[in-house]
């Protein structure tokens, strides 16, 4: 029993001697400062050139009252006189005069680079001013041309429906919008209602012949083919009654040339017939047997004072200038309750816009000149 007792007694004195070792070994590991005897880290440790440890704050607050080692006393500063009599004075004067070359050199080359860049900046600036004030120039420019061709347009399509004689194609541009700009159309509407004194365009129906609708609409779709017609072509017979209908007809089979004028003649409820447009029979005994109209076919406007309507009679013009009336005639289709029309008024009217073709041409050409000018 005592045996065993003293055998506890032995273990528990070896463990406890072991931790003693063991905590002496880690404060030998572990570097202390040799003021404040704290842990010293990477963070805040000092070593002095005579192999001692201090913390950053203990370091720094004693080298505010000495200059030497707070556990040995080293200084760390030493004082020695400089000996001139072992210098070379011509080498030192030579070598300092190449250093101050150097830096009057280098000195003189960042002010040239700095007032170069100064000018360039000055440059641009005055560069983006010129700019600003060109662009303002040009805008305004481009204005006062969009506005000078806003009113050429206008004057274009009032001359041509007042006092030029009007085409198939002229009133199909007018309804669609693949070809003429909305001041032309403005224009042509204004005119067309000072020359009939009506406005027929806006209150009848069946203006374009329909054979033009479907020729135009043939041309399209050629126009689109693979092998079809070229852009060239195109913008060449789209607005030439005569060259659109040769254009087709070498394009087209007898058949689908023929079918462009069936829309021209409709039956109505009681069995009568109304013409639209021209009538193929009409077309192939006016072209002898070929499918091709040599003359630009042209429409007027008559009223009817009797049926209270307006007419349209196709036209054109032959070789000794002579107007010549096609053998048929368009009722135009009332589309809302208009005012009687004064037919007399209108005659007066038309006389005397045919009288002033040649004022009309001088004053398209005085306005053009003087918006050139104003450019």
């Amino acid at each position: 029993m005592n045996i065993m007792n003293t055998d506890t007694n032995k273990a528990t004195i070896l463990e406890e001697k072991e931790i003693v070792e063991e905590s002496l070994n880690q404060k030998k590991n572990k570097i202390q400062c040799g003021v404040c005897y704290d842990e010293l880290t990477v963070t805040n440790a000092v070593s002095t050139p005579c192999n001692h440890q201090f913390c950053s704050n203990c370091f720094f607050k004693w080298l505010k009252e000495s200059n030497t080692c707070p556990l040995c006393r080293n200084k760390y500063t030493r004082y020695r006189k400089w000996d001139y009599e072992d210098i070379n004075m011509e080498a030192v004067t030579h070598e300092f005069n190449l250093f101050r070359d150097v830096i009057n050199r280098t000195k003189n080359a960042l002010s040239e680079h700095y007032n170069k860049k100064e000018k360039l900046k000055k440059e641009i600036k005055d560069m983006n001013n010129y700019i600003s004030v060109n662009n303002i120039h040009i805008t305004d420019k481009q204005e006062s041309v969009r506005r000078m061709t806003g009113i050429l347009e206008f004057k274009r399509g009032f001359y041509k429906a007042c006092h030029f004689p009007i085409t198939e194609m002229d009133l199909y541009n007018l309804i669609n919008d693949d070809e003429e700009t909305e001041e032309w159309k403005n224009g042509f509407r204004s005119g067309f209602s000072k020359k009939f004194s009506s406005s027929i365009l806006k209150n009848y129906d069946y203006l374009i012949d329909p054979f033009i609708i479907q020729a135009r609409e043939k041309l399209n779709k050629l126009a689109k083919k693979e092998h079809g017609i070229s852009v060239e072509k195109y913008d060449k017979v789209k607005n030439s009654n005569h060259k659109l209908t040769a254009c087709l007809s070498k394009h087209l089979t007898k058949d689908e040339f023929i079918q462009l004028f069936m829309k021209g003649v409709i039956i109505n409820e009681d069995g009568t017939k109304r013409t639209l447009g021209m009538p193929y029979e009409l077309f192939k005994s006016t072209v002898e047997n070929t499918y091709l109209i040599s003359n630009e076919i042209y429409v007027d406007f008559v009223y009817d004072d009797k049926e209270e309507t307006w007419y349209k009679l196709p036209y054109y013009i032959n070789s000794d200038h002579e107007i010549c009336y096609f053998d048929y005639e368009v009722k135009l289709n009332k589309l809302v309750d208009v005012d009687k029309f004064d037919w007399r008024n209108n005659l007066r009217n038309r006389s005397n816009i045919y009288s002033n073709v040649n004022t009309v041409v001088n004053d398209m050409i005085d306005t053009v000149v003087s918006n050139i000018v104003k450019i």
